[in-house]
């Protein structure tokens, strides 16, 4: 039962946070035309990086000039192919990876707490108001979130296992491409790669 409500959690999140979109997008928020240039460009084949950015000759750290890490414009690409420049599309398959986060962030939870501590704290991260405000946005938190947290649910259950003298391939390409998927989507995911060195050498 517990198992049960865990999931009844989840799909309820994913039917509000997708229910409630807004047209539109806020434009202060301006990233999110960034990613769906590079998503664009990846359909239609030009340079990923010709994203027509205009930097501020005064403001030069607010972004990169040739846009940013690939990952999360890849997962908009298929979006784009099929529904063209369609804000609540981009939206809902950032949603999904949110809700694709709260699995991992269960299963990390129930390892810890146990099933009915899973469902309390499952419920007060969806409906936290930083997390509900962030569903409107086309932006790579949720995505990198997504990411991180499966390569850290990995990476415990690798280590749980490991034994010095054998050696998993599947492992090891499993580890590496959740933290590449990390890093690929916002680049402090390479604090992942120091994770990985500190579980390597506790164990």
């Amino acid at each position: 039962p517990r198992r049960q409500a865990v999931a009844a959690i989840v799909v309820v999140v994913a039917i509000f946070y997708i229910a409630t979109l807004k047209p539109g997008h806020v434009f202060v928020n301006d990233d999110f035309a960034a990613y769906i240039m590079h998503a664009k460009n990846l359909v239609e084949g030009h340079p990923y990086s010709d994203i027509r950015y205009i930097p501020n000759a005064d403001a030069m750290w607010l972004s990169p000039a040739n846009g940013y890490p690939p990952v999360y414009p890849m997962i908009l690409a298929p979006v784009y192919r099929m529904f063209g420049l369609d804000l609540r599309a981009f939206k809902i398959a950032t949603v999904l990876c949110f809700v694709g986060f709260l699995v991992v962030y269960a299963e990390l939870a129930r390892n810890e707490f146990g099933w009915a501590a899973s469902a309390i704290l499952l419920a007060l991260v969806s409906f936290n108001p930083v997390f509900w405000g962030q569903r409107d946005f086309i932006l790579s938190e949720f995505p990198y979130l997504l990411f991180s947290f499966a390569a850290l649910l990995a990476m415990e259950r690798v280590y749980t296992r490991l034994q010095r003298d054998r050696f998993k391939i599947g492992n090891a390409l499993l580890v590496s491409a959740l933290v590449y998927c990390a890093y690929g989507t916002r680049t402090i995911g390479i604090a992942l790669v120091f994770a990985l060195i500190a579980a390597d050498l506790a164990k």
